[in-house]
């Protein structure tokens, strides 16, 4: 008899051990030596986890088993737990073998295919599943132990470094070399914050780099800006601990640099569409884009050249609101031609007729997927009426159709269509640029601006200046 052998273990660290992967492997040759089986190929998992059966090996063995041109009679583990440590994947596992032919055995586990065999096989999986759970739940309770105790189980964050201390065991200590650029990060934000992306172009030329020396993401300056570890506290899971490690930022500083960037954050979540100027409107002095920003109550927009090292503009803040006043007043005073409308019908339709078709192109897609979910549970359930399929394998079988199914829920038609029509309407109606403008939604209150202006120059009073575009004229005020 023809057979194959399959072993694994968890992690790299147990592969290297010398009772581990080569203990198994002796264990099965001496195995099927005395059965006089003849080992085919050995298929060894090292550093993969059995709560997953998404393995390399495991699927390599399975494809040599459905191979008929040379057909295999056993597989061989050292221990059911070696290959798979959760019950459905040990059923799906057992029925495809069992499909092709080919008997499991455990050289540590008597396995038979008697109905009290497969009792005692179910039960030892059920065992390793809950082997498998009740040894991460013990490692988590361990990890939050350490945090308890001030101590933090990962890897500290950049600034710290982790050394032994003369008892042998690891402690948290400060990287001299990267200290000092976390704590200029931190200083930084708190007094000259004007966004992102011009702090992390600040740290760069300052050192504060990636490991391929290039500035940081703006995802990663978040997360290191709002890392409690360096107050000296450890965040864990919901809960903040003080920790063992000496702080880098003080944590009244730490405190205020959160509430920069809260305030920040709930402007720009808040805002996001009403900022219509935003890199459209140019610096009256300088011709340089502007931006915005919020600061408590304030609403403004500034020049971006307000930043720059070298050569920085001068020119005053912009308050939103009197810009917006001063952009309605300019809207009221153009008066509509039948081109100009006749282009915005056509815009705003086109628009929506490509949304539309992109969702109706998706819901016909998943009505397909659909039928062919249907199809095969059709197809499980004649197989499990012939004795085809077990019971276990059966309801896994159905319960991963369910969550296919559950995946691809028909949504509902968008409005865009609907809501076409009525701005179709609005624009119909219209007699100057500001009827449009509060009849569209906000997000395409932008494409009205890049309309009907070539060029909008803001100065501290609000709109010093600005250009139409070609075929459009404003009454005098």
């Amino acid at each position: 008899m023809q057979c194959l052998t399959y072993a694994r273990v968890s992690t790299d660290k147990q592969a290297d051990k010398e009772l581990s992967l080569p203990a198994q492997l002796q264990a099965m040759r001496e195995y099927a030596r005395n059965h006089n089986w003849e080992v085919v190929e050995e298929f060894v998992e090292a550093g993969a986890s059995a709560r997953t059966a998404d393995r390399k090996e495991l699927h390599r063995l399975l494809a040599r088993c459905r191979n008929a041109d040379d057909p295999i009679n056993v597989v061989i583990v050292h221990k059911l737990d070696r290959l798979a440590r959760n019950v459905s994947d040990h059923v799906g596992i057992r029925t495809v073998l069992q499909k092709l032919n080919v008997r499991l055995v455990s050289v540590t586990e008597n396995l038979d295919n008697s109905v009290s065999g497969q009792l005692v096989e179910n039960i030892m999986a059920s065992i390793a599943e809950f082997y498998s759970a009740n040894l991460a739940e013990e490692v988590k309770k361990g990890l939050r132990q350490k945090v308890l105790q001030g101590g933090w189980p990962h890897q500290p964050p950049r600034g710290y470094k982790t050394a032994k201390n003369t008892e042998g065991r690891s402690r948290v200590v400060v990287d001299a070399d990267q200290a000092s650029l976390v704590v200029k990060a931190f200083e930084l934000c708190l007094s000259s914050y004007t966004g992102l992306r011009e702090l992390r172009r600040r740290l760069a030329r300052l050192g504060l780099k990636t490991k391929h020396n290039q500035p940081l993401s703006n995802g990663y300056l978040v997360r290191l800006l709002t890392n409690p570890f360096y107050a000296g506290r450890l965040r864990w899971r919901n809960e903040v601990h003080r920790g063992n490690h000496p702080p880098l930022i003080p944590g009244e500083i730490f405190d205020r640099v959160q509430d920069v960037l809260r305030s920040r954050t709930r402007t720009m979540q808040r805002y996001p569409l009403r900022f219509l100027l935003n890199a459209f409107a140019r610096c009256r002095d300088c011709r340089e884009l502007v931006t915005a920003e919020a600061h408590g109550r304030w609403i403004y927009y500034r020049c971006r050249g307000s930043t720059r090292l070298n050569n920085r503009c001068r020119a005053s803040y912009c308050r939103l609101d009197k810009a917006h006043s001063d952009l309605e007043g300019i809207y009221q005073r153009i008066v509509l031609s039948a081109r100009l409308k006749r282009h915005l019908l056509r815009s705003t339709t086109k628009e929506a007729m490509n949304r539309h078709t992109a969702f109706s192109d998706l819901q016909r897609g998943m009505r397909v997927e659909l039928a062919a979910i249907d199809r095969r549970e059709a197809s499980l359930t004649d197989s499990f009426s012939e004795g085809l399929l077990s019971a276990d394998a059966f309801r896994l079988a159905l319960q991963r159709l369910a969550n296919d199914r559950a995946g691809l829920t028909l949504t509902k038609a968008p409005t865009d269509l609907l809501a076409a029509r009525q701005l179709d309407q609005a624009i119909a109606r219209a007699m100057t640029a500001w009827d449009i403008h509060v009849a569209m939604p906000l997000s395409e209150q932008r494409q009205l601006l890049t309309t009907v202006f070539a060029e909008l120059i803001l100065s501290p009073e609000g709109i010093a200046d600005y250009q139409l575009n070609q075929g459009l004229s404003a009454t005098a005020a």
